[in-house]
């Protein structure tokens, strides 16, 4: 059930050329893209989201 303050998004569009890697929340064309998205992860290189830089969420 949702809470009033939940959001989705639909999104659509042609298929892609080839099929993408996925791994938890990262997606790219390439394992090693994949490998550098996850070790950035870990070492806390993505920017935090605003109001919501009370928890990280291990790997």
């Amino acid at each position: 059930m949702c809470q009033s303050d939940c959001r989705f998004i639909l999104l659509g569009g042609n298929a892609f050329n080839k099929a993408p890697y996925l791994h938890w929340n990262f997606v790219a064309y390439s394992r090693e893209r994949i490998e550098q998205a996850k070790s950035d992860w870990q070492q806390r290189l993505f920017a935090d989201i605003p109001r919501d830089d009370n928890e990280f969420i291990p790997l």
